[in-house]
């Protein structure tokens, strides 16, 4: 996972559509030029100007979608497994 030490940097990859998480489980995320920061039990949503002076001794990590395996590979080794013990 890479770390973003930077307001600055982090708005920049807010720009290109990444999602950030912050600590105290804070997701950061961009659409239609507003900042949107989710917690577990909040939502709001922050101007650049705003979001550069909150977070200016903030640093963030860089959400990374995890690839899904295909389920149906699965199922196949599943029933040869079952197959053949049972």
């Amino acid at each position: 996972m890479e770390t973003i030490e930077s307001s600055k940097e982090a708005y920049l990859y807010l720009e290109k559509g990444e999602v950030l998480i912050s600590s105290g489980q804070l997701i950061l995320f961009m659409k239609e030029k507003q900042v949107y920061l989710k917690a577990p039990q909040w939502t709001a949503k922050v101007s650049q100007e705003d979001f550069l002076e909150l977070f200016k001794t903030h640093s963030f990590i860089l959400y990374e979608k995890k690839e899904e395996s295909d389920s149906s590979l699965k199922d196949e080794e599943y029933y040869q497994w079952r197959s053949h013990y049972l």
